[in-house]
């Protein structure tokens, strides 16, 4: 599956994408590591590859995220959807080379539009630490809306963090 806003295409990754997104999240390390539970030094391609074969969150659905020479500056993806309320998370790095382009932007609008048209989603919300503004700006830009903080809700490093909660509604892409 290919999506595009002509700017950026999101795909499904491959087996032969593990070695790119390894090289690119030890290349974008020291800014992954702050705010992202799963980036260490110890990211190999055999945890790319569980990301790739869907093992890491059952249900979820990841993309790479390509340039327009269809080179891969990032990755974003939503989790399961809880049937009961119709809501997925959504979440996205760029690496750090590519940072700046308003790709995680697109990616954002792109996979909430992705999830509320073919997932059923009627809700789509953005975790992230309240210390990351770079990411806080990337929800901004997307168009979803603040919520409020969540106290304690993300667990980064060894440390609770205060979460901010965005979301992403149907109106909010004027579906």
């Amino acid at each position: 599956m290919r999506l595009t806003d002509g700017v950026i295409t999101l795909r499904h990754p491959t087996p032969d994408d593990a070695s790119a997104v390894t090289a690119l999240v030890h290349e974008s390390m020291p800014e992954l590591q702050a705010w992202m539970a799963w980036a260490s030094p110890e990211y190999d391609t055999d945890m790319a590859l569980e990301w790739i074969n869907d093992e890491v969150e059952p249900g979820s659905e990841g993309f790479v995220v390509l340039d327009n020479t269809d080179a891969i500056v990032g990755a974003t993806g939503i989790g399961p959807i809880d049937r009961i309320d119709r809501t997925v998370d959504l979440g996205y790095w760029i690496a750090t080379a590519r940072t700046g382009n308003g790709f995680a932007t697109r990616a954002a609008r792109l996979l909430a539009r992705h999830a509320i048209e073919t997932r059923d989603a009627h809700r789509v919300e953005i975790l992230m630490s309240v210390y990351n503004e770079t990411s806080r700006r990337v929800a901004e830009k997307t168009g979803a809306r603040h919520e409020g903080v969540l106290r304690g809700r993300l667990l980064l490093g060894d440390e609770f963090h205060d979460a901010h909660v965005w979301s992403i509604l149907p109106e909010d892409l004027d579906l």
